[in-house]
């Protein structure tokens, strides 16, 4: 009798994605706003929607919260000023 061969599961880890923290909301005259975020490096950077910082895109910004997406896992993240 053959022996059939054994499978053996399939493990797919997430990415690890390192977020940037979210240090403040910018409201210009004008009414635009940005967001100020520290990268892992905590290099401080003030971005605006559609921006790019530490490797993941600026999706959308409002007045209470940032939000973020990384395009190569499809994860997001909100980011709320405490």
């Amino acid at each position: 009798s053959a022996e059939s061969p054994s499978l053996s599961p399939v493990i797919v880890e997430e990415p690890v994605i390192a977020w940037p923290t979210l240090v403040a909301i910018l409201e210009s005259a004008d009414g635009t706003l940005q967001a100020a975020v520290a990268d892992g490096d905590d290099a401080l950077h003030v971005v605006s929607a559609g921006d790019e910082v530490a490797g993941v895109t600026v999706a959308e910004i409002s007045a209470e919260l940032v939000t973020l997406s990384d395009r190569a896992s499809g994860q997001s993240r909100r980011l709320s000023v405490r």
